[in-house]
C-alpha cells in the first residue's frame, strides 16, 4: 500500500505502534506530537491517525479545514468522542481499546478506492487495475 500516513498524537507507545502497523502494510509514515509540529508534513500526506486524547479533536477539526484531501482515522478513548470525530469529518473510528487486525483495517480504509483504471497507451483500452499487493514484506508467497 503505497500512502504516506501523518500519525499526531502525544502518546509515544501508541505512535510507535501506529507507525509500525503502518510501515508493515508498506506505507511511509512521518511521526508527530502536535498539529502545530506537523504543518510542514500536511502537505505530503496523503492520510492522517489522530489520537483524539487531549487536544485531538481540535487538531481533527483544523486539520479538516486546512487540507480537506487528508484521510482520516481517527483513535478515540470512547464512544462519545468516536462520534464527536465522524461528526468532524473522520472517514474511520477507533475505539480504545483496539485490536492490531482493526488498525490494519482501518489503515486500508485509509488508501484510495480500489475503482482505479488502467489505460494501455498503445490500445486506448481502459482495463480495470490489478489488485494491490499489500501484504507486509515478511511474508512468503
Amino acid at each position: 500500500m503505497d500512502l504516506r500516513v501523518l500519525v499526531l498524537t502525544g502518546d509515544l507507545a501508541l505512535a510507535e505502534l501506529l507507525g509500525a502497523q503502518a510501515e508493515n502494510l508498506g506505507c511511509q509514515c512521518s511521526l508527530r506530537a502536535s498539529y502545530d509540529e506537523a504543518t510542514a508534513s500536511i502537505a505530503w500526506a496523503d492520510a492522517a491517525i489522530i489520537d483524539l486524547a487531549g487536544e485531538g479533536l481540535d487538531e481533527l477539526n483544523r486539520l479538516r479545514v486546512e487540507a480537506p484531501g487528508v484521510r482520516v482515522l481517527a483513535v478515540a478513548p470512547d464512544a462519545r468522542q468516536g462520534e464527536a470525530a465522524r461528526s468532524a469529518g473522520a472517514h474511520r473510528v477507533l475505539l480504545e481499546p483496539f485490536s492490531i487486525p482493526d488498525l490494519v483495517a482501518g489503515l486500508r480504509a485509509l488508501a484510495p478506492s480500489g475503482d482505479a483504471q488502467v489505460i494501455d497507451l498503445r490500445t486506448g483500452a481502459v482495463i480495470e487495475a490489478p489488485a494491490p499487493d499489500d501484504s507486509p514484506w515478511f511474508t512468503t508467497r
